[in-house]
Parts: C-alpha cells; sequence; structure tokens
C-alpha cells in the first residue's frame, strides 16, 4: 500500500522520465558485470550478476525498440540463485510520457520446481505511473491469462482478473528439493508443526483487488473445481466476498474474511457444501472410506490466534451436518442390537446379519469450541430403529464419543426371527455407546451395554406388574 514516501519516490522517478531527453543510441551492450544493492538497514548486500544486457534502436521518441536482459538473483537458501531471461520489445515516447510494450517476455528459473514464464504487453502512463496490461503465465502444466491494472498511487494498486487452468500451490515450492528434503529431518522436529508464528508482513501490505476463475485448484490433497473467487485486500485485511465451486462433487459457496493487522490474527467464515461424497473426502483426507453417501453442511464460524494450530483449536461458532443414503461400513448397529434382543428373548440366531448399517437420515448440529465440535444433538433413523444422542470431537486429535438412546421397531424381526419385539422392548431406552479415532477402525468403535438393557428391561417388567394390579384394584373399587 502507497505511503507519503512511497508516493513521491514513484513521483521522483516519473519525473525522470518525463525530462526533455533526446535519446538515439544504435546499440547498448553489458556482459560479465554485476550490481551491489547495500541494505539501508545494515544487512548483508545483494549481489546481482548481469550476463548479459542487450539493448538495441534506444530512443525517447516512441520507435521500435529492444531489450534483451539475463541476470542471476541470490535466494534466501546460501549458494543458490534464480535465473531470470528477458526478452521485450517496446516503444517510449516521453512526449506523451507513455511506454508501449508490444511483448514483454519473462522467464524465471529457481523461484520454482518448474520455470515460470510471463507474457505481457499493454501500455504504461510515466506521469501517473498507471499500467494496463494483457498477462499469460505459465509453468509447467498451469497455464493462466487475464488483465491486470497497476496504480501506484491507487487503490487499489493491482486490480486483477486472471484465469487459470490448473492451480497448485505445490508449483511455488522452492526449487532444490535436496534443500527441502534436508530441512524436514529429525533435527528440526518443529518444520512445519504448526506452532511458529504466522508471517503476516506481506499480507499487510498487500492492496489488491482481484476476480480468479480457476478450472481446478488444488490444496493438498482437496482438488476443487471451476473455482470462482471475488476477494479485496487492504490495510491488513482480506475479504473473500465470494468463493464458489464444487469440491468433492459438492456445490461450495462461502465468504470469509481475513484480519492480520493485529499480531492476533482473526478469521471469520460463513458458508455451505451441498452434496459432498463422503468416501472421496475421507480419501482426500487420507482416512480409509468407511462411509458412503453424500453430506451437505452450512457453518458460520470464526477463530483468532497466532499459530496456525491455536486458529484451528480456537475454532467457534454453529455448524449443521446432514446425510443422504449414508452407510457406514464395518459397523453394523442393527445386527447389535438385535443380537443384544436375541439374548433377551432366549433365542438363537440364525445368522447373517447385516455388518454395515444404512442410515436413512443422519444428522447432527455442531457446536465448536476450544478445540472440540460438541455434537448435538445426533439424530440418526435406520429401517428398524431410532438413534438420538449427543458427542464430541477433539479437533487436533481426531479423537471421539457418543451415546445413544436407541428406540427399537418391530421391524427389527425382519432381520432375525429371533429378534421378535414386544411391548415391553419398545418402551425402553437401548443404550449404544461409540468411541474412538476416525481413522481407526470402525468395527471397533461402538458397542451395546446388554447388562444394563436387561436390567432396564426387568426394571420396566416390574412396573408393568405393578400398574396392572393397580389397575385391577382401581376398576373393583368403582365397581362396587
Amino acid at each position: 500500500r502507497s505511503t507519503p514516501a512511497s508516493a513521491s519516490a514513484a513521483e521522483a522517478g516519473a519525473a525522470v522520465f518525463a525530462a526533455p531527453l533526446a535519446i538515439n543510441i544504435g546499440k547498448l551492450s553489458i556482459t560479465d558485470s554485476h550490481i551491489t544493492l547495500n541494505d539501508p538497514v545494515g544487512g548483508e548486500p545483494t549481489k546481482v550478476n548481469i550476463e548479459a544486457l542487450i539493448a538495441t534502436s534506444i530512443n525517447t521518441q516512441g520507435l521500435p525498440m529492444t531489450l534483451s536482459l539475463k541476470l542471476q538473483l541470490p535466494k534466501a537458501i546460501e549458494e543458490e540463485t534464480l535465473a531470470v531471461a528477458l526478452e521485450s520489445e517496446l516503444r517510449v515516447d516521453l512526449t506523451s510520457q507513455r511506454v508501449t510494450l508490444e511483448v514483454l517476455q519473462i522467464s524465471v528459473e529457481g523461484a520454482t520446481l518448474e520455470p515460470l514464464n510471463l507474457s505481457a504487453s499493454g501500455v504504461v502512463e510515466l506521469a501517473d505511473m498507471v499500467a494496463d496490461l494483457e498477462l499469460q503465465v505459465s509453468s509447467g502444466a498451469t497455464k493462466g491469462q487475464g488483465k491486470l491494472h497497476y496504480a501506484s498511487l491507487g487503490s487499489p494498486q493491482i486490480d486483477a482478473n486472471m484465469t487459470f487452468n490448473l492451480l497448485n500451490p505445490a508449483l511455488l515450492a522452492l526449487a532444490g528439493p535436496e534443500a527441502a528434503a534436508e530441512a524436514q529431518t529429525d533435527s528440526d522436529p518443529a518444520w512445519d508443526s504448526g506452532d511458529e508464528p504466522l508471517q503476516l508482513q506481506a499480507l499487510r501490505a498487500i492492496d489488491t483487488q482481484v476476480e480468479i476463475k480457476i478450472e481446478k485448484a488444488i490444496y493438498q490433497t482437496h482438488a476443487i473445481e471451476n473455482l470462482h473467487l471475488q476477494a479485496r485486500a487492504v490495510d491488513g485485511v482480506i475479504k473473500i466476498n465470494s468463493l464458489t465451486g464444487t469440491l468433492h462433487g459438492g456445490e461450495l459457496r462461502m465468504g470469509g474474511t481475513l484480519n492480520v493487522t493485529q499480531d492476533i490474527t482473526k478469521i471469520a467464515s460463513r458458508g455451505s457444501i451441498k452434496g459432498m461424497d463422503i468416501a472421496t473426502l475421507l480419501v482426500a483426507l487420507e482416512s480409509e472410506p468407511v462411509m458412503s453417501g453424500v453430506a451437505s453442511a452450512n457453518w458460520q464460524i470464526n477463530s483468532r490466534g497466532t499459530t496456525s494450530n491455536e486458529l484451528y483449536t480456537s475454532l467457534q461458532g454453529p455448524a449443521k451436518l446432514s446425510t443422504e443414503n449414508a452407510v457406514l461400513k464395518d459397523t453394523g448397529i442393527e445386527k447389535m442390537l438385535c443380537q443384544t434382543v436375541a439374548l433377551v428373548n432366549q433365542q438363537k440366531l440364525a445368522g447373517g446379519l447385516p455388518s454395515d448399517t444404512a442410515f436413512k437420515d443422519l444428522s447432527m448440529d455442531i457446536q465448536l469450541g476450544n478445540g472440540l465440535a460438541k455434537l448435538k444433538p445426533l439424530r440418526a433413523d435406520l429401517e428398524a430403529l431410532t438413534l438420538r444422542g449427543q458427542g464430541q470431537l477433539n479437533l487436533l486429535t481426531d479423537k471421539f464419543e457418543a451415546d445413544f438412546a436407541a428406540r427399537l421397531s418391530p421391524g427389527l424381526a425382519q432381520l432375525d426371527p429371533a429378534c421378535a419385539i414386544n411391548e415391553r422392548y419398545t418402551a425402553i431406552d437401548w443404550p449404544v455407546s461409540c468411541e474412538g479415532n476416525i481413522t481407526g477402525n470402525p468395527a471397533d468403535w461402538c458397542g451395546v451395554d446388554s447388562g444394563k438393557i436387561i436390567e432396564e428391561l426387568g426394571t420396566n417388567e416390574v412396573k408393568r406388574k405393578v400398574q396392572k394390579e393397580a389397575g385391577k384394584l382401581l376398576e373393583g373399587l368403582f365397581n362396587r
């Protein structure tokens, strides 16, 4: 973002170009040279090596001229450099104070795993330090194009409208995989642990408005297709006005704000996703696809912190989750309850009970806070029973626990004749307890306390008999 000092510097630079100079040089060639840039705060100087600089037909009357440049810049990693190559055809007209870029091609090697290529054309107004450019960008399989408006003294300084076929943050990883691998050794356990302070200086300096369309955007193991982002960043506040796309087959719509004006970062988001494939999501989370079906959710959350882990565990706010055609593999809730009913009936099961659980409805209300996702209420409807309960999930450890009260229906007997239901069984809650890790084995998650159920059945039977005898006594009194 512009400051009075930077604005004055920009104006001074523009004044140099606007000076009444009449230049006409046939060819300028510089090779094997370097420039040393001193750090104004006393740091190490930066050495720029110029392999070749060739300019032809240099003039300031708006006639065609060419420029070719090859140089090397030091990287943050010791003894590694960035190689920059530039080719340009341009016109400089100091009378109109305009630079016309017929074509500008820049190639950078060493900044990313794949060479980064930029092609631009357009007009630069020297007096106002304003540029309007048509851009084309490529790096490996990624290709993009669009328009960029730059105003040194304006706000936003950069207004961009870009379209990409693919955007993968991995493409921006520093070249030199050997150095990166060395940095991630056991000798540095804090590497990318999530407890490092967030680096916010660059974000605070951004004054940008963007509209970006991406056919496929990849973040870690997730891919968003047909992503459309509209955002504005100024004075340390980044506002996502709209973000839409398709995530794991679901329609994603969201917005949010990232505030980095202070040392404590604040985030807020609200949005929804409809029809997301559950199995695909679990695979992307590097978990076993223990559940199939589709899920929909909406949320309104916020957080604050100084590290990424703090932001994650400080999430607060409500969310709702619902599913369609959900099937939980290797956890047969109907099977467990049928086995318990057969035990109460003192009947032997014929066998062949389903080991999966098919839900007619599975939904929950979620409240985030203190590093936990509290699930209350939990609602699940199966063909022959209903479950109502509550639970919680630890956001950092992925451990969860939940307790349900199951109500049975006569349809349970369709699984096996030994599971026949009578009135006594439908009058009580059948407790089902679940706990484990979402990355663990679903077969170990849930269980039924048969002893408690039998005890409650006995208590309920005593109550039923007492009520029956009391009813007979009252009937005899009124008939006298």
